[in-house]
């Protein structure tokens, strides 16, 4: 099993974090409460405070294509709920995007919240979609989407955002299911948290 110690530690790892704002966003993240070492959770994702979702697509297009399957212009307007907000700048660890061993079996949000798993919000999927492409310069996934259990659409849709459209150029499409709907194709992706984080 991939444990924590395998992969860059998580203060190096939060370094990149505060560059990838500086440069993106121009943020200058303060401290940040980074969450306990635990086996398949070894990839870092920062949220910082107030940071919205339309405010990384704009960056995340600044990079490759964005696909929306919403006729909104804006994602925050169609958002009724997250699981988790940034009122302050916080850490959730993920696995690895290549990492088979850590990958919860596939089934519906639904069934995947009542096993116990916490998953990703839909911002958190774009930060840790847009950092894995600066430093890869590919969409995480190959050809495989996240679904965000803990992000609901109006309607309780389910966000779902797919990677690496085409190649090249890449680039990603946001969709939506019912929450009841099995996933086909794609990755249940849980996150650990630092107990301060609301669930």
């Amino acid at each position: 099993m991939t444990t924590i110690t395998d992969r860059r530690s998580l203060s190096a790892q939060l370094s990149e974090w505060k560059a990838l704002y500086q440069h993106e966003f121009d943020i200058r993240l303060g401290e940040i409460v980074l969450p306990s070492a635990k086996d398949c959770f070894e990839r870092l994702i920062i949220v910082a405070s107030d940071l919205t979702i339309d405010q990384v697509l704009v960056q995340c297009g600044k990079h490759y294509p964005i696909l929306r399957g919403m006729q909104d212009s804006s994602f925050d307007k169609i958002v009724s709920s997250n699981k988790r907000e940034p009122y302050s700048s916080y850490a959730v660890t993920t696995s690895s995007v290549s990492d088979v061993v850590c990958e919860v079996p596939l089934q519906s949000a639904v069934e995947f919240e009542q096993s116990g798993h916490v998953g990703m919000t839909l911002l958190e999927s774009l930060l840790f979609g847009l950092k894995d492409f600066t430093e890869t310069r590919k969409n995480l996934g190959s050809r495989r989407g996240t679904l965000c259990t803990s992000t609901r659409f109006s309607g309780d849709l389910v966000p779902f955002v797919f990677n690496d459209l085409t190649d090249p150029p890449g680039g990603i499409a946001i969709s939506f299911q019912a929450p009841d709907s099995p996933v086909s194709a794609g990755y249940l992706r849980e996150v650990h948290l630092t107990p301060n984080v609301r669930v």
